[in-house]
């Protein structure tokens, strides 16, 4: 009789599905401080007429990362390290808040050296972007390294980026808890018969 229990409630439980929770994980490096000028700072400001800021000047304070918050010329790059645990990315994408360049041609946004943005910014030399760009789920792996190539001698300054990643993780569904909570009630019903 107990065997007959186990084995209709692993049956009833590999039966009823799963269901989905979406999760996100969001990694930010860099402190969204206008470039360190403090204050805030939009999409279309200018970084020198508008905000204040001096071409080729150092605005870092202790904590910010290496590649933020300062005038920079060639290129950058810079590390998101994450964790997702047993979930599975559905969807992710990279926000880059971004000032400078010029009459350059072309920038490249790379993620794990594949190009995954390419931006041009003719005539821009202070003007502040807000840049997202789609990340192949392929390169979620808990460690994503991204850089700006191809602005060459131009100036530029990043404030922050921000990694995004929308995840799935199976749970059980109610049906399948409430398919257990029964067969164990039934199984110490059973023992309890076979005791009297």
């Amino acid at each position: 009789m107990f065997k007959k229990l186990l084995v209709a409630i692993a049956m009833g439980v590999s039966l009823v599905s799963g269901s989905a929770n979406a999760g996100l994980i969001s990694s930010t490096v860099g402190d969204a401080d206008c470039f360190g000028l403090g204050g805030a700072c939009a999409n279309g400001d200018l970084w020198q007429d508008g905000l204040g800021g001096v071409f080729f000047t150092n605005y870092q304070t202790g904590g910010d990362p290496s590649h933020t918050d300062s005038w920079f010329t060639g290129d950058r790059s810079w590390a998101h390290t994450y964790s997702l645990g047993s979930a599975t990315p559905l969807t992710a994408f990279l926000d880059l808040f971004i000032a400078g360049f010029a009459d350059i041609g072309t920038v490249n946004l790379l993620a794990d050296a594949t190009v995954i943005g390419t931006y041009t910014f003719d005539g821009l030399f202070q003007t502040v972007h807000a840049l997202t760009a789609a990340v192949p789920l392929g390169l979620i792996d808990g460690s994503t390294t991204f850089s700006l190539s191809g602005p060459s001698g131009d100036g530029y300054t990043i404030d922050y980026s921000t990694l995004t990643i929308v995840t799935e993780e199976t749970v059980p569904e109610p049906a399948s808890i409430a398919l257990v909570g029964l067969g164990l009630a039934g199984l110490a019903l059973s023992r309890r018969r076979s005791k009297v």
